[in-house]
């Protein structure tokens, strides 16, 4: 979708336009947050996974279906950690698993929430993940890294 700024970044009130056109079309489709996993190491480290709150927020304001679907199949490193953007590409490849628990509507539009995007390998994954099951999520980040 059009973004006033640059091609690729989207403000949150960019975001929220976008979804009422949807809502408020003549059919209109589901829409669903579908928030961006973290390890179960770090998540127990921290006590909880930014994406997941910030899908859970954003959806509950919104009124938007949010399902917490996407896990990791296995630990991968810190991205930070990783030395080039392809390292990065590398340690997230086939790391994440669709696991719903009901069937998710194929005309859905999926928006798949995380906290920050650098490279954005982590997001690329998530989103092959979904259009291997016929889906074409979109992704909204809080932040984009250096």
């Amino acid at each position: 979708f059009p973004s006033h700024d640059s091609p690729g970044k989207h403000s949150i009130s960019d975001i929220e336009e976008y979804i009422s056109s949807y809502s408020l079309s003549e059919h209109p489709i589901p829409l669903i947050f579908i928030p961006i996993p973290t390890s179960k190491t770090r998540k127990h480290i921290r006590g909880y996974n930014i994406p997941t709150i910030i899908a859970r927020t954003i959806a509950h304001h919104m009124n938007i279906k949010y399902l917490d679907v996407l896990t990791k199949k296995r630990h991968t490193e810190p991205q930070s950690t990783m030395p080039s953007r392809q390292a990065r590409y590398e340690n997230v490849h086939h790391s994440l698993t669709l696991t719903p628990t009901r069937p998710i509507p194929t005309d859905a539009l999926i928006i798949l929430i995380d906290d920050i995007i650098t490279t954005g390998a982590t997001a690329q994954e998530a989103v092959r993940v979904l259009k291997e099951k016929g889906y074409n999520p979109l992704v909204l980040a809080l932040a984009h890294g250096a």
